[in-house]
């Protein structure tokens, strides 16, 4: 039906959600209310089709260019990078040539090949049309108790307006446990490349979970790219980000991260919940201190009895490093999913070596 759509009223529309933001879109039309609820469902399945197919023209524009220009995953061993990966942004070469590139491959910002240019372009109207569907997606059928809203790039400056680009998202706490009325801000930025690679996403300000450093960066298995430091800080492990991911599954793997930690990548050394061996503890005490710490560290918010998060939408829970979950995850990200359907990735891939979490999760 969606590609009935697109061809009914022709790619002028889907270009000209290219050049003019859905946020303006909506102040336009007077926001999402009345019978123009089922005009912006239209609207946004199209949106879906045409960056699925700019994707797609994009991936193929990739095998055409030379390897020297397939650089934004490349490495000490590795100058070339990923062969599908897109090429570095003509405005990032000067930075990169200083440090990554091999000195017999370097080339200057002014000799940039023409077709290297065309596919940056190309690139950014892929996030562009990606973004935009997510951002209009999300407002058709959000997901009660995570809240979403814009943000300047530069959110310490007086002007500016915006970005699109740049979300603030308030995870809730798990329904039912310590962080039942908890809630977390996190800081997402999509970057050139989105969707092919994920979303940098920080917890602002920081918390104390095991698994994050001070900066409050996320680093699980889903949220990384498929860059040498990547493959060095996961071994073997393959990288289980995927361009099918929404942004409604990230805020549910991002809540199921909340509860969990992974004990093969512990950064916070607290001797209450890490043993004289750099085990983690599996007891009721070390459990109620770990969660306390963490709750904390969140706002207070008053929750109505109404479930909400993971336990407000139906989803699929399903393992991505597991052999059996990847393939059933391939053929939901792969196929058809309507605008509100909900996959939930683990955050990490097994329990420790010492025994499952009770309940399913570290934080009690």
């Amino acid at each position: 039906m969606a590609e009935d759509a697109l061809l009914i009223v022709g790619e002028k529309v889907a270009e000209y959600a290219d050049t003019r933001s859905v946020a303006d879109l909506f102040s336009c039309s007077g926001g999402l209310c009345g019978v123009s609820i089922r005009w912006w469902r239209a609207h946004a399945v199209i949106l879906k089709v045409h960056a699925q197919r700019l994707y797609k023209k994009a991936m193929w524009a990739n095998l055409g260019l030379p390897p020297y220009t397939r650089r934004i995953d490349a490495g000490v061993s590795d100058p070339y990078g990923n062969i599908s990966s897109p090429p570095l942004h003509p405005r990032d070469y000067y930075g990169f040539e200083k440090d990554h590139v091999h000195p017999s491959d370097s080339i200057a910002t002014h000799e940039v090949p023409w077709q290297t240019t065309s596919c940056a372009a190309l690139w950014s109207r892929v996030l562009i049309a990606r973004v935009q569907f997510e951002y209009l997606a999300w407002l058709l059928h959000p997901i009660p108790g995570f809240r979403v809203r814009l943000v300047k790039q530069r959110p310490n400056t007086f002007y500016g307006t915006m970005s699109l680009y740049t979300w603030q998202v308030s995870i809730p706490g798990r329904q039912g446990s310590m962080l039942h009325n908890c809630e977390f801000d996190t800081l997402w930025q999509f970057p050139y490349a989105y969707p092919f690679n994920p979303p940098q996403i920080k917890f602002e300000p920081s918390i104390p979970h095991l698994n994050l450093d001070r900066s409050g960066v996320v680093t699980t298995q889903l949220l990384e790219d498929s860059s040498e430091l990547a493959q060095q800080r996961w071994g073997d492990e393959e990288v289980a980000w995927h361009p099918g991911y929404t942004n409604r599954d990230l805020m549910l793997h991002l809540q199921d991260f909340l509860v969990n930690v992974d004990e093969d990548q512990m950064i916070w050394n607290d001797e209450r919940v890490i043993d004289e061996h750099g085990n983690l503890r599996v007891d009721d005490a070390s459990r109620l201190t770990y969660a306390t710490r963490l709750r904390d560290s969140g706002r207070l918010v008053i929750r109505t009895p109404e479930p909400f998060g993971h336990r407000a939408v139906p989803h699929v829970v399903l393992n991505p490093i597991t052999p059996s979950d990847s393939q059933r995850l391939a053929q939901l990200l792969t196929g058809p999913r309507a605008l509100d359907h909900t996959i939930c990735p683990r955050a990490f891939s097994s329990a420790p070596d010492n025994g499952d979490y009770p309940n399913d999760a570290y934080v009690p």
